[in-house]
């Protein structure tokens, strides 16, 4: 009896855990051009990408080649509820769209010293990436794209 509590348990454990770890596939990461340097709260975050459609700030679509490691990255970090809190002050904003989903989601990426955060704010959901080559590539991917004309 007890060994069949413990499997259930186990179990429900596993479908929770699948549920909480539940992947989307990304089809398009549109990023802000916005590069002001000043940290954000949870709200004050959501209200900037209105700011910014009403700025007139410009755009850039991730290449496809940009969209499948994107994708890649986003798949194996730590996934968990987004609570309302202060961003850091380098914050990248960008529109992901995800295939079958009719709307794009609004997300901030904000660095850390050992870690970034994606952070779904339309579904308050926060992505963590703890791997060393996936902040390097994060960081150097955004530059190239908000400072060469060519992307």
């Amino acid at each position: 009896m007890l060994t069949i509590a413990f499997l259930l348990f186990f179990n429900l454990e596993n479908i929770q855990a699948q549920e909480e770890k539940l992947s989307f596939q990304i089809s398009n990461v549109t990023i802000y051009m916005d590069t002001c340097i000043r940290g954000y709260s949870t709200a004050g975050a959501y209200s900037h990408f209105e700011d910014m459609i009403k700025n007139g700030i410009k755009t850039k679509q991730l290449a496809e080649v940009d969209i499948k490691r994107f994708q890649t990255i986003f798949d194996k970090s730590k996934q968990k509820k987004h609570w309302q809190r202060k961003f850091g002050l380098v914050n990248t904003f960008c529109e992901v769209n995800f295939k079958g989903i009719d709307f794009s989601h609004k997300m901030v990426i904000s660095p850390g010293e050992d870690f970034i955060y994606i952070i779904d704010l339309s579904l308050r959901k926060e992505y963590i990436v703890t791997d060393s080559g996936d902040m390097n590539w994060i960081i150097n991917v955004i530059k190239e794209y908000q400072t060469d004309p060519q992307h």
